[in-house]
């Protein structure tokens, strides 16, 4: 998310298991046609088939912060590409930032550094939901990820790593969520996320300059995935991995 957590200890789960209008007018030449032409132009299109191609990365600037008004369930789940190993480099940023609406919890202590691919998610009891995730993952290899860029959620928003290569991720995260429109992403106000892994919830172009340097004097980062982790939020706000789906089966 514009992330609303931090760290939380990690622990592998090795499989899946659940613990606890009206028709168009014909257009008349002339400048009506031309204005036809831009509107078309301008809507969003439709969430792509799971089998078309994935839908292109939009600009970070469409992907504003969460607000701390934002409803989510006490027990909200999510699906996430946890990646732990990536905390001694995150830590300076993360254990200094707060979710909107937790201003007394670092996102460092809520969970770890992370992608997510789709939150909030079903119950963690929910077995036929958690089996269907299994599925979808199954058709997706694990990852071997780079971070050598850093964005921004527009200003004052989310400064975020640039996971690369970009494709498998996106298309894991496209085929997760076409998996599941009863769960849209962010309860609908992202629609078409971003993937990305955010180190500080909200800065100024000083902090974006100082990841980025930092970024570079470490000669980037890089980080495997072989899962797809489900992770519930408990009554302390840190969030614990309830289940686990294997990329690649």
């Amino acid at each position: 998310p514009a992330s609303r957590a931090a760290r939380a200890p990690s622990r592998q789960a090795p499989s899946l298991r659940v613990r606890g209008g009206r028709p168009a007018r014909t257009a008349t030449p002339g400048p009506v046609v031309a204005v036809a032409v831009v509107v078309a132009a301008a809507a969003r299109p439709p969430l792509p088939d799971r089998t078309a191609v994935r839908r292109p990365l939009r600009s970070s600037t469409d992907h504003a912060p969460v607000t701390a008004q934002d409803p989510w369930p006490p027990q909200a789940t999510g699906v996430l590409l946890a990646l732990p190993d990536l905390a001694g480099f995150t830590s300076p940023w993360r254990s200094t930032s707060y979710a909107p609406n937790q201003a007394t919890l670092s996102i460092e202590r809520r969970f770890p550094p992370h992608i997510t691919v789709l939150a909030p998610f079903a119950e963690a009891a929910d077995v036929a939901a958690m089996a269907r995730l299994r599925a979808v993952a199954a058709r997706h290899p694990p990852l071997d990820l780079r971070f050598r860029r850093v964005s921004q959620f527009g200003p004052g928003g989310a400064v975020w790593l640039v996971p690369e290569p970009h494709e498998p991720v996106l298309a894991l995260l496209t085929d997760v969520v076409d998996a599941f429109p009863e769960h849209p992403p962010y309860g609908g106000l992202h629609p078409y996320p971003i993937p990305h892994l955010t180190v500080t919830t909200d800065s100024d172009a000083t902090t974006l300059t100082q990841v980025q340097a930092a970024l570079d004097a470490q000669g980037g980062l890089t980080s495997s995935v072989s899962e797809v982790g489900v992770w519930q939020r408990g009554p302390d706000e840190v969030w614990q991995l309830v289940a686990a789906a294997p990329l690649g089966g």
